[in-house]
């Protein structure tokens, strides 16, 4: 646990309240006037990196259950997200006092993806056409890129949504549109507070046959053929320069929950012959389906920060500080304002009304979001892997 609170993790700026007190503690500014004292004790030259996640796009979360949005999607709530928002945020990094920093900016988690992934959601639908994320997102890349010490990274979502064959095309469709016309971007974030591995190392090839099914047939995979994110990452990178993205453009991979260790880690692959049973012995990823993201009961810390891990990766990040809940678990009891709302996919007992997928997955007793949920804290550190 000592090891992690020494360990630089993403601030969320998911409100304009957040900018003057992120996560209800230090500002913005605070922050990086902190970075400015590590970088000179540091003594070495070498700069030091902050990482931003932007998330508060109008009507952001378009296709969830319960959108936690601030503001509305609209021209007003656009308005105010260009100038309550974007503005002062690049203002701040763009202080000359912190020149010296390396401030990485995540944008927008879960936004753009959810145009693709659900297209005929009639709230998505009508942001689609409204224009409105991709006019906030276009706004907040030339803002940032604007300051010489800021990289920009757009958020792709991860494997587990993005890797589907029906959508991959669109995607890449939609994000190249959006950049098109602005000041590029360094890359993109996959994985940003999900919990896909980097690799499941026992299932190589999604294309393998099992009773001459192959594993992506199989109900975790649920006819998804990308089953990582460091397949992820290369896909969808080749295919951005493919579109006419830079040959430079990396990819940073969120690892701060994604580690799979413990006691449930498969150490071999299995050797059954039914397709379910294979896949669910062999994966790392010990989540009841997928799609389950909030406060996963038996997850772990995953590999440390790092740069260039692997070939177009630029980097390994803690973008969501491991022990923050995802959400509120209890159905009575949570405030009804922006963020902050009950979510029923972080309520251990839920599953859709349909039946079709197992339950959420998530741990009970979790604090509302953003709050420290010492619990799953506990468990990451424990499940983490390599272990800390």
């Amino acid at each position: 646990m000592r090891r992690v609170a020494f360990q630089s993790t993403g601030l969320w700026l998911d409100s304009i309240a957040a900018i003057g007190a992120v996560r209800g503690g230090k500002s913005l500014r605070q922050h990086l006037d902190a970075a400015l004292v590590q970088s000179l004790s540091q003594g070495n030259g070498d700069p030091v990196t902050v990482t931003l996640v932007l998330s508060d796009l109008p009507g952001k979360g378009c296709s969830a259950l319960v959108s936690n949005a601030e503001l509305r999607a609209d021209a007003a709530g656009l308005g105010a997200y260009r100038t309550q928002f974007v503005d002062p945020i690049a203002a701040i990094v763009g202080d000359p006092r912190y020149r010296n920093l390396r401030i990485v900016a995540i944008l927008e988690p879960g936004t753009l993806m959810s145009l693709v992934s659900a297209p005929s959601d009639p709230d998505c639908v009508a942001i689609a056409q409204s224009g409105v994320y991709a006019g906030g997102v276009r706004y907040a890349i030339n803002k940032l890129r604007a300051v010489p010490n800021a990289y920009v990274y757009l958020d792709v979502a991860r494997s587990s949504l993005g890797g589907f064959d029906a959508l991959f095309p669109s995607m890449i469709s939609l994000y190249s549109g959006v950049i098109s016309g602005t000041a590029g971007v360094d890359g993109f974030a996959t994985n940003v507070a999900d919990y896909v591995p980097v690799e499941e190392i026992f299932l190589p090839n999604s294309q393998l046959t099992i009773g001459g099914t192959p594993l992506w047939f199989s109900r975790f995979f649920d006819f998804n053929k990308v089953f990582d994110e460091l397949d992820y990452a290369t896909g969808l990178r080749n295919a951005f320069i493919a579109a006419g993205q830079p040959t430079g453009v990396g990819v940073l991979i969120d690892t701060s929950r994604n580690g799979w260790g413990g006691q449930d880690r498969p150490v071999t692959v299995s050797t059954s012959f039914d397709l379910n049973t294979y896949v669910n012995q062999s994966r790392l990823d010990r989540r009841p389906h997928r799609f389950a993201w909030c406060n996963q009961a038996v997850a772990g810390i995953g590999p440390r920060p790092a740069a260039a891990p692997h070939p177009g990766v630029d980097a390994y990040v803690w973008a969501k500080p491991p022990g923050e809940s995802d959400g509120f678990s209890e159905r009575t009891g949570a405030p009804d304002v922006p963020g902050l709302r009950f979510n029923p996919e972080c309520d251990p007992d839920y599953s859709p009304p349909t039946g079709a997928s197992p339950r959420s997955g998530a741990m009970d007793d979790a604090p509302l979001y953003g709050s420290f949920f010492p619990a799953h804290f506990r468990v990451l550190v424990r499940n983490a892997y390599p272990a800390l």
